[in-house]
């Protein structure tokens, strides 16, 4: 089951789809989690057959048939500070730049645990000049977590680790028992719905675009595309964060390594 296929079944041609929508490879190793995956987005959709699901998603008017499809395919995984190493990386960055204006992107933020744990880390760290104009662009395609990161309600399992002061800082208690990220810190992020392979409406350029634990389900060559687009976005002496045991491959001269997961934009900072 990859993107070449030629299998007419309606498994080869969702496969298919998967791949031209949204540049998602899908493993012929899980071909029995994937169907019972798809089982379940057909039994939401009110379909019986995979057949049905792939006519439904050919005449989908609404795109509600493609959001539950690319919720049920992607997999989605994150917790707050998770490889942190590049969290307290950017906000070093951040503290020696001279100007004021810091515009960062979490590219496949999942839940929000990225992009709200560098709210917080930014906001604890830069002095009040520095944080006047911070903002941060968290985006993903899969609906059902696209909800959870607007809402910014997590379980108090999902903050265990964090220290006692960030929390009382940056959360506030929910009437069910669960945590909600704090207004001030919820105004530092915008969360929006973007396909990493369809068009983007953004102008950049950004201090750094983070696109961790993503480009893992990607191709080579839609992963090559997606970092030269990266690139373009970034400032000179920017950086594209990805996850600490991934690397770019390929060529890419607008880029160098600077540190494991981090890369930097070539250029003299403007």
């Amino acid at each position: 089951m990859t993107q070449r296929s030629t299998d007419a079944s309606p498994m080869g041609t969702l496969v298919r789809e998967a791949y031209s929508r949204w540049g998602i490879v899908v493993d012929p190793a899980k071909k029995q989690m994937v169907e019972s995956r798809l089982e379940a987005a057909s039994r939401k959709l009110g379909v019986e057959t995979l057949k049905e699901l792939v006519n439904a998603l050919k005449s989908d008017a609404t795109g509600r048939v493609e959001t539950i499809l690319f919720d049920a395919l992607s997999t989605n995984f994150t917790s707050f500070f998770r490889e942190r190493e590049h969290i307290d990386f950017l906000v070093q960055e951040a503290r020696r730049k001279a100007r004021g204006k810091l515009r960062y992107w979490s590219a496949g933020c999942s839940n929000g645990s990225e992009p709200y744990s560098l709210a917080m880390a930014l906001a604890d760290s830069l002095e009040p000049a520095q944080r006047a104009d911070l903002k941060i662009l968290a985006s993903d395609l899969a609906i059902s977590e696209l909800r959870r990161a607007k809402a910014a309600v997590y379980s108090k399992d999902a903050i265990r680790n964090l220290a006692p002061d960030m929390v009382k800082r940056h959360f506030e208690s929910t009437s069910d028992g669960s945590v909600r990220v704090r207004e001030q810190t919820r105004n530092l992020v915008t969360v929006a719905s973007i396909n990493l392979s369809g068009p983007w409406k953004l102008r950049g350029p950004f201090d750094a675009i983070l696109c961790r634990n993503v480009m893992i389900y990607f191709d080579e060559a839609s992963r090559q595309r997606l970092v030269a687009r990266f690139a373009q976005l970034l400032h000179p002496g920017g950086y594209l964060v990805i996850g600490l045991t991934e690397s770019i491959t390929g060529r890419c001269d607008e880029l160098r390594l600077v540190r494991p997961g981090v890369y930097a934009k070539v250029g003299v900072e403007e």
